[in-house]
Protein backbone atom coordinates (compact mmCIF):
# COMPACT_ATOMS: atom_id res chain seq x y z
CA UNK A 1 0.00 0.00 0.00
CA UNK A 2 1.62 3.24 -1.41
CA UNK A 3 0.53 6.35 1.19
CA UNK A 4 0.60 8.73 -2.12
CA UNK A 5 2.69 12.12 -2.27
CA UNK A 6 0.32 14.19 0.52
CA UNK A 7 1.12 11.50 3.35
CA UNK A 8 3.92 11.44 6.22
CA UNK A 9 6.07 8.93 3.89
CA UNK A 10 5.68 10.62 1.02
CA UNK A 11 6.93 8.36 -2.11
CA UNK A 12 7.46 5.27 0.08
CA UNK A 13 5.48 2.31 0.58
CA UNK A 14 3.56 1.92 3.63
CA UNK A 15 2.88 -1.78 4.18
CA UNK A 16 0.26 -3.79 6.69
CA UNK A 17 1.68 -6.98 8.23
CA UNK A 18 -0.94 -9.25 9.73
CA UNK A 19 0.67 -12.10 11.96
CA UNK A 20 -1.51 -14.56 13.09
CA UNK A 21 -1.05 -16.50 16.60
CA UNK A 22 1.05 -13.79 18.14
CA UNK A 23 0.93 -13.23 22.10
CA UNK A 24 -2.12 -15.94 21.76
CA UNK A 25 -1.57 -18.49 25.08
CA UNK A 26 1.64 -19.01 26.53
CA UNK A 27 3.32 -19.70 22.99
CA UNK A 28 4.87 -17.35 20.49
CA UNK A 29 4.97 -14.71 22.75
CA UNK A 30 7.10 -11.91 21.62
CA UNK A 31 6.76 -8.12 22.91
CA UNK A 32 6.05 -5.41 20.35
CA UNK A 33 10.00 -3.58 20.87
CA UNK A 34 11.35 -6.89 19.81
CA UNK A 35 9.39 -7.35 17.14
CA UNK A 36 9.83 -3.84 15.83
CA UNK A 37 13.37 -4.59 16.18
CA UNK A 38 13.47 -7.90 13.86
CA UNK A 39 11.23 -6.09 11.76
CA UNK A 40 13.93 -3.47 11.56
CA UNK A 41 16.83 -5.95 11.07
CA UNK A 42 14.73 -7.26 7.88
CA UNK A 43 15.17 -4.20 6.40
CA UNK A 44 12.11 -2.47 7.09
CA UNK A 45 12.17 1.53 7.90
CA UNK A 46 9.20 3.37 10.36
CA UNK A 47 8.35 0.56 11.76
CA UNK A 48 4.88 0.63 14.15
CA UNK A 49 3.02 -2.36 15.91
CA UNK A 50 -0.10 -1.64 17.28
CA UNK A 51 -1.19 -2.96 20.96
CA UNK A 52 0.01 -6.08 21.11
CA UNK A 53 -1.48 -7.54 18.25
CA UNK A 54 1.16 -8.25 16.23
CA UNK A 55 -0.43 -6.20 13.23
CA UNK A 56 2.85 -4.08 12.37
CA UNK A 57 2.57 -1.09 9.97
CA UNK A 58 6.42 -0.61 7.58
CA UNK A 59 7.92 0.92 5.01
CA UNK A 60 9.63 -1.09 2.81
CA UNK A 61 10.37 -0.78 -1.23
CA UNK A 62 10.02 -4.82 -1.54
CA UNK A 63 7.75 -6.11 -3.78
CA UNK A 64 5.19 -7.74 -1.12
CA UNK A 65 6.68 -11.82 -1.71
CA UNK A 66 10.43 -9.94 -1.16
CA UNK A 67 8.87 -8.38 2.07
CA UNK A 68 7.24 -11.64 2.89
CA UNK A 69 10.15 -13.82 2.28
CA UNK A 70 12.82 -11.87 4.62
CA UNK A 71 10.35 -11.06 7.18
CA UNK A 72 9.20 -15.20 7.48
CA UNK A 73 12.74 -15.97 7.61
CA UNK A 74 14.01 -13.29 10.53
CA UNK A 75 10.52 -14.08 12.43
CA UNK A 76 11.13 -17.87 12.47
Amino acid sequence: MSTGSAGPHAGEHRKVVLLRGINVGKSNRIAMPDLVACTEAAGGTSVTTVLATGNVLVTDPRPVTGLRAALESAYA
